[in-house]
């Protein structure tokens, strides 16, 4: 499953940031799971910039590497299709993250106003879903736990493939690792498994969400599909084995003649 890790970029030293009094009003996410599996995600994050801060955007890190079977690598896709500030195309870039993608969003050289701003990212994503013996699972890290500044509410709505019936679903709130279960849970007019945090999340804490459904609804990655995968995943840390392999059998046959 996915971390998603969304940070502010600041125009100030650390020193100031935690000090600064902005805070994130509202945190919603729709996660729409498509036919094939990939996830179309819009993201719309209201930021208020309070009197006196000094912000020119937000950064977005998306982690698309982790660590898989046997610490294998592995590597999910990540596709921007949209970024809008208060309904009009702004600026992006995509940079190097701490574990994949950042999209840092912006004018570097243009303030914000006071008031509040909403940033909306919309992207799709794959190789997210779960896939267990007897149904599958949607395990998504809504906010992640990296904000420097409180968010008072965070929303995710889970839309499942057409047909697909919950089988169970669960929430959690506060630091990595912790469970707690300050949030409610509901349906949208359209089907969709709607969550919403019943505090403040301050800086370091997180919702994650998770919904599972029955088989059969997503194609599932056959052993050859996911044995390919893989070895692409892992092409260069491959061909560095197989390097000192050759290495060391040259070396070896040197010293049998």
């Amino acid at each position: 499953a996915t971390l998603c890790v969304l940070c502010l970029l600041a125009a100030v030293p650390a020193a100031a940031q935690e000090e600064d009094r902005d805070r994130i009003p509202r945190f919603a996410a729709d996660i729409v799971i498509e036919a094939d599996g990939d996830f179309l995600v819009t993201e719309e994050i209201d930021f208020e910039v309070m009197p006196g801060s000094d912000k020119r955007g937000i950064y977005r890190d998306f982690p698309t590497s982790y660590r898989g079977f046997m610490g294998l690598n592995e590597k999910v896709a990540f596709e921007v299709l949209e970024v809008t500030r208060d309904g009009k195309d702004e600026p992006y870039l995509l940079i190097d993250g701490p574990a994949g993608e950042r999209v840092r969003i912006g004018h570097p050289n243009v303030l914000l106003r006071e008031g509040i701003h909403r940033y909306r990212l919309v992207y799709r994503t794959d190789r997210q879903l779960l896939f267990f013996d007897d149904f599958d699972e949607i395990y998504w890290n809504v906010t992640g736990n990296d904000w420097a500044h409180p968010i008072d509410r965070a929303e995710a709505t889970i839309h499942l493939p057409p047909g697909a019936a919950v089988l169970d679903s669960a929430g959690y709130t506060g630091h990595a690792g912790e469970q707690g279960g300050d949030f409610t849970q509901g349906r949208t007019a359209d089907g969709g498994i709607a969550f919403a945090t019943t505090r403040s999340l301050q800086p370091g804490e997180g919702f994650t969400v998770a919904v599972s459904f029955p088989k059969g609804f997503v194609p599932e990655p056959s052993l050859e599909q996911r044995l390919q995968q893989g070895l692409f995943d892992n092409l260069g840390p491959l061909v560095a084995f197989l390097g000192l392999l050759a290495t060391f059998a040259f070396f070896f046959w040197q010293w049998l003649r």
